[in-house]
């Protein structure tokens, strides 16, 4: 009798806990920006009609993770991907990790906030507000194409 009801379920629950993963809401925020803004021309801000979701992660390899994250990082990578974004409005902030012991590992931290748009800073106009485009750009910063 090797796969009694108790074995199986000691080697279900076992299972569950080794290959586990776990994602926590950490905060909820509703404006920041890691850029230095003039606050006098907060008016003049535009918000995008679409969330940003961004992750900074990094993995562990047995017990060493390959580099340090921290909030702020996943915070520059939500301006970051929108170009012309100085700040994030309506911001959750998750933790995410993986973990199998002492083999491999990913702990990370995810941003999900909605762009607030500098119209002085934003090369593409007021059609990016509604709809995401890609350009190209020369190396002296002159627009070349936008698909």
């Amino acid at each position: 009798m090797l796969f009694t009801r108790t074995n199986i379920y000691a080697i279900l629950i076992s299972s569950a806990l080794l290959l586990s993963a776990c994602s926590t809401r950490l905060h909820q925020f509703t404006f920041v920006t890691t850029k230095n803004i003039d606050v006098s021309q907060m008016q003049h801000l535009k918000t995008a009609s679409h969330r940003t979701n961004t992750e900074a992660k990094s993995s562990i390899i047995v017990i060493i993770p390959n580099k340090i994250i921290r909030v702020e990082d996943a915070i520059d990578k939500a301006i970051e991907a929108t170009p012309g974004c100085v700040a994030l409005k309506d911001i959750v902030v998750r933790a995410k990790w993986f973990y199998i012991p002492y083999i491999y590992a990913e702990a990370g931290f995810v941003v999900e906030a909605t762009p607030i748009i500098d119209p002085s800073f934003n090369v593409l106009g007021d059609s990016y507000l509604n709809t995401s485009k890609t350009f190209r750009v020369t190396n002296k910063g002159d627009i070349i194409k936008i698909y």
